[in-house]
């Protein structure tokens, strides 16, 4: 079993098609000391790589990055 990790994680979640039963961010608890924060991304999990949703996570990430200064 892997062990847990020392901090945060935010969770990009592809909310289009998404099958019963599917993981999401809270499943990720176990794994995590500190918080899990979850981010919807409207497309399906198979297009998470394609500009639109990728600009989406670059979004978030900037926003994150520009608060918690250099």
């Amino acid at each position: 079993m892997p062990g847990r990790l020392a901090g945060d994680v935010l969770h990009f979640l592809a909310t289009r098609g998404r099958p019963a039963g599917a993981p999401v961010a809270e499943d990720w608890r176990p794994y995590v000391t500190g918080r899990v924060t979850r981010h919807q991304v409207p497309c399906r999990h198979d297009q998470m790589t394609e500009p639109g949703p990728l600009a989406a996570v670059a979004r978030v990430l900037t926003a994150l990055t520009e608060r918690s200064g250099p």
